[in-house]
Order: structure tokens, then sequence, then C-alpha cells
């Protein structure tokens, strides 16, 4: 158990009635963005009303963790990074998990010195104070250089969660070191978990839908199916659901040395030699890849 304390600034303190007033508005806002892209808009603006930072930007990982800047608004102290890319790399796995079980992170400055803890290590246990959930634990130096090539001198960062994973996050940027007030870092709190609820209820919705739609799918194309002799005939005849239901623009029938195909695919000649590398690799098992040319390089020719 530790114990932190900071600074308390009485004339800089916000009025409580003030932030509820902003996270109203801001609820209000969430229930009527039709679109991901408002949803994700009115996050930005309204984390810059309660912050005040120059640069307040939406940041969401893909499946491999890469980042997008997907959101974003600012004043002219600082460049706009909105549609930009960041490799996975750029966050460490040990920092991912740490934003993911910590949601807030506040750098007032980026040329602070660090306080060492003293004594090292915790007399009880000879182990090192676990800081996880401190807010005020020092950060890496290399994150810290980081920040400076990017000419920010202070950031505050929320995590945005869905079903427990991190979905992204709202990154605040400054010119000059800043810091944030408790009631405020706890209102941006509030209001990202706002938005964390909106993306899981639509997400959920969103696979609700999806599933919906391709067990009707499903369904059609047996139908289909059994009122045929010919199975294959009647795959030429509606490739569209086989499609739809595996989200594939192109689809391929490979039998006897033989290839149907429809959409958009390689030629057959193509097909039939990743047909033939898929029997001896592979076998009867199902096989999935979003990147073929890494295991079966003839692919890259097709890509």
């Amino acid at each position: 158990m530790f114990v932190e304390f900071e600074l308390r600034d009485a004339a800089a303190a916000p009025d409580p009635s003030q932030l509820f007033s902003l996270l109203a508005q801001y609820a209000d806002r969430l229930g009527q963005a039709a679109e991901l892209r408002e949803l994700l808009q009115a996050a930005a603006e309204e984390m810059r009303r309660l912050t005040e930072f120059d640069r307040v930007l939406v940041y969401q990982f893909d499946a491999d963790q890469h980042g997008t800047v997907v959101a974003e608004v600012r004043n002219e102290r600082l460049p706009s990074y909105l549609n930009q890319r960041f490799p996975a790399s750029d966050i460490p796995r040990q920092a991912r998990e740490l934003y993911r079980t910590n949601r807030l992170r506040l750098i007032p400055s980026a040329s602070y010195e660090a306080v060492p803890i003293v004594p090292a290590l915790r007399p009880d246990t000879g182990q090192p104070l676990d800081l996880s959930y401190a807010a005020l634990r020092s950060v890496s130096p290399v994150h810290l250089e980081y920040m400076r090539n990017m000419r920010t001198a202070a950031s505050f960062s929320t995590s945005i969660l869905v079903d427990g994973r991190l979905w992204g996050l709202i990154a605040c940027h400054h010119a000059e070191p800043k810091g944030v007030l408790f009631p405020v870092r706890a209102a941006c709190d509030v209001l990202t978990q706002m938005l964390s609820w909106q993306l899981t209820a639509r997400e959920r919705v969103a696979q609700l839908a999806s599933t919906a739609r391709r067990k009707s799918l499903h369904t059609d194309l047996l139908t289909h199916l059994g009122e045929r002799a010919d199975w294959r005939a009647a795959l030429e005849e509606m490739p569209q659901p086989l499609l739809e239901l595996t989200g594939a623009q192109g689809v391929a029938l490979v039998e006897a040395g033989e290839v149907w195909q429809a959409g958009v695919t390689p030629k057959p000649d193509q097909t039939l030699g990743l047909s033939a590398w898929l029997d001896e690799s592979s076998g009867a098992e199902p096989f999935v890849s979003d990147a073929l040319a890494a295991v079966y390089p003839a692919a890259a020719d097709y890509a």
C-alpha cells in the first residue's frame, strides 16, 4: 500500500458543476453520433475542453497492434497527426499492458528529473515497490525522448478499453509543461469510460447483426444447393452468398485438376498451384492467412 500526495491549486480548481455540465453535454453528443468517426471526434473535442491541451487525438490499434490517429482537435502550436499510422513497436508490450491496467497517465513535463524511491526495496519483502497503479510513477527515459522529438513538453492519456482489451488511447499533448488536476483527470476518466461503453455496445450490435446475416446466407446457400442435382453448377449460379458468408472478394473451386472461379482471383494456373501446396501443407485441415506470401512465396505474384 502507498499514498500519493499532489500540490493543490485552489485557485485553478474547476467548478464541479462545470465538469458535470461538460460530461452531460458529451453524453448527449454520444447519443446523437450516428457514425464511429463522429463518436471519436466528439471524444477528442470534449477531452480538449476539459484539459485545455494544445492537441488531443484518438489513437486506435488494429489487430497487429499498429496504431492510427482516427480523430484529432488542436490549435496551431503542434502539427497534425490525423490519419497517420505508427508501428506497434512504438508501444512495447509491457507498456501496452500497463495502459490496459492503469487507465490514466500524466507526464506534466518531458524534462523532469526522476526522484528515487527510498528505500529502493521494501523492507518487508525485499522487492521493489509495485507502482503499476501509481499516478505519480516515473516513465521510461526513452519515452521522454520520444516526447521531446515530437515537440511535446507535456502529455496526458486515457485508455479506451473494449471488453477488457486495449482498443486505443485518447492522447493529449502540450507545447509546454502542463499539469492536470485530479478532479479533471477523474472527469476525463469518466468521459473515456463512456466512450468505451459506446464502442462496446456498437461492436456487440454489429456482431449480432453479422451473425444473423451469416445465418441467413448459410440457409439460403444450403437451400439453393439442395434444390440442384449438380452442386458445382449450383455454386456457379449463386457465388455471391458464399463470398459474403466468408467475407471474401474471390472464390475458387478446384476438383480433379479443373478450376472454377468467381470474383477477384488469381489466374487458374496460380490457383492450381496454391491448391497443390495446400494439399501438401495442410491436408484436410482448414488454412487461414492474411499474409500468404510469407508462407507460400508464389503468392507474391498475385498479392
